[in-house]
This record gives C-alpha cells, structure tokens and sequence, in this order.
C-alpha cells in the first residue's frame, strides 16, 4: 500500500514547528518558540524557517533541520539510523486517576526468531530528543501481514505491559491494551494507540491511556 503523507501526521510528527501551505502551493514550516541552539549554533544550514515545493520534501528537510538540533544537544548516539523525533513525552493525571503516557518510538534492532515471529528493541523519545525509555515487542504473525505483539515499556516508574494488533500491509495497528506493569503501573489497564510518521515505519507515534 503507497504511504500518502498529510499535513496532520506531519504537524504531529514535528510540534515544535508551525507548518503551513502558502497561496501559491508552496510548504513552510517556522520553528516555534524560543530555540536555544538558535543563539550558539553556526551551522549555515540550521535554519528557524524552511520552505519546499511538497509536502513530502518539506518532511525531509525537517528530519535534516531536527537532526541537526538533536546535534547542537550533543544527542546523536542513537540518532545515526533512527530519524527524527520530537513528539513530547509526558506522564500526565487526569481527575479520576486517568493518566497519559505519550511518546515517539524510535525503532532499533529486530530479528525473526522463527519464520512467524521475531523481536524488537526500540528507544522512546521526548520534544528535546531526550531517551526517556525503551520498549521491547515480541510478535507473532497470525497471517501473511497480520501479526499478534507483546510489548514492553521501560520509563519512570517502572515496566508497562500491553498487547495490539500489527497490520504490516497498511503499517497500522488496532485493539491495542495495556495488560498491567510493575511499579507505578502494577494493575493498569488501558488502551495503546500508535501512528506511524514516516513511510518505513520507523518512527512511531505512541499514546497509552492508563488507569491504576
């Protein structure tokens, strides 16, 4: 299936910057806020505005501008093969004990540990391109794109346990549930919801909604 890039997966995807599409079709995107590296950096190529024909290549150019941010922190030891991330993670209450994790899933290394099933070890990123965790998925395909995970996040408080549905055809997932944890997240429950921002798969928005 062809991945068709929009401008909500992008806004999401990068919102530290404000994305827009002038009248004359061309893309552009502004970083937002008061930027650090902009007063220290003297890269020719770091830019607070950039613009592109499509909306695809203004994807591109932001990955390149982000990486080069994630440099200035002195932040590239996980970023040589991931991409980019700058989706904020947070662990917020809500009245009546509801909380919040959400996160981007930057994926590592994988191996097929029989021909239907394999694991993954991926790093969670916040806004800043800081390693807030890890997750671990162990899968099993039940059909030929349509597979069954397991998965593990390692973060602040402890270890949270939850379970979806992969479909790699669409590189999508569904009835995703959070099945427990230990530490703070001993006895959630809940449901885990991802979306994929970029067409490799890579890069994996990640929201779990949990109480207990």
């Amino acid at each position: 299936m062809t991945y068709v890039l929009d401008l909500t997966q992008l806004a999401a995807g990068y919102p530290d910057w404000h994305i827009w599409q002038s009248q004359a079709g061309r893309w552009w995107a502004t970083r937002v806020g008061r930027v650090a590296a902009w007063d220290t950096h003297d890269d020719p190529d770091f830019a607070m505005t950039i613009d592109a024909d499509s909306l695809e290549q203004l994807a591109k150019e932001l990955e390149y501008q982000t990486n080069t941010l994630l440099a200035v922190f002195a932040l590239p030891f996980w970023r040589s093969t991931t991409g980019a991330f700058v989706l904020p993670a947070v662990a917020a209450s809500a009245a009546g004990g509801t909380h919040t994790l959400a996160f981007v899933s930057v994926q590592g290394k994988s191996v097929m540990l029989s021909k239907a099933s394999g694991g993954q070890q991926d790093t969670d990123v916040n806004a800043a391109g800081k390693t807030v965790g890890f997750d671990m998925l162990y899968f099993v395909f039940t059909s030929g794109s349509t597979g069954a995970v397991s998965a593990t996040i390692e973060t602040t408080g402890g270890f949270l346990y939850a379970t979806f549905t992969f479909d790699a055809k669409n590189n999508t997932t569904s009835n995703g549930k959070v099945t427990g944890g230990t530490g703070a997240f001993a006895g959630a429950t809940g449901t885990i919801k991802t979306k994929s921002l970029n067409a490799a798969g890579t890069r994996t928005a990640v929201t779990v909604t949990y109480r207990g």
